[in-house]
């Protein structure tokens, strides 16, 4: 060999080997992506925590109301009231026969008694409406312990709102009796 072939193989041996750039890159890419992932993370777990625990606060909240109406009312002194003749209508069952069902109403007034005229102005659509909503009800429903509660609010929001709010704060079912 040569002396100049010689120097450039020396040459070579010392010269350290190339390393390419892409493992750097690829790196520093995956630092990268990790910070952002860990800054995305912060800003928005918090953003989705509050979410989540301002809901929980509202249904906690509302509960509460239902149950201090609830608690509030059975304390409360009796409102003038107005009792409603009763209703009787004819239920059918799953298998045909005819059933019964009385219902007697009292609304509870948010002011002072009314008297007999004011009473005649809004009692005959609470019954209306309270016998419209009966009619369609069927036995098996008006005889289940676990939908009587349902009963109770969808006649007492129709009875409601056609009595009138702005008279008659509650609805009560003073009679509710099926053979």
């Amino acid at each position: 060999m040569s002396e100049e072939a010689k120097a450039a193989e020396e040459k070579k041996e010392e010269a350290p080997a190339k390393k390419g750039k892409g493992g750097v890159i690829l790196g520093v890419v995956a630092v990268i992506f990790v910070c952002a992932s860990s800054a995305a993370g912060a800003i928005v777990a918090p953003i989705v925590a509050a979410k989540y625990q301002k809901q929980q606060h509202n249904a906690q909240k509302k509960h509460a109301e239902e149950e201090d109406d609830e608690e509030d009312e059975s304390h409360k002194p009796a409102a003038a009231s107005c009792v409603l003749d009763p209703i009787v209508v004819d239920l059918k069952a799953a298998d045909g026969t005819s059933h019964h069902l009385k219902l007697g109403m009292t609304l509870e007034l948010k002011s002072k008694p009314h008297d007999e005229e004011e009473n005649k102005a809004f009692t005959p659509r609470a019954r209306a409406a309270a016998l419209e909503y009966a009619r369609v009800l069927s036995y098996d429903e008006a005889t289940d312990a676990k939908k009587f509660d349902h009963i109770r609010k969808e006649l007492s929001e129709r009875v409601l709102k056609a009595a009138g709010k702005k008279h008659v704060k509650k609805l009560l079912i003073t009679d509710f009796v099926v053979q």
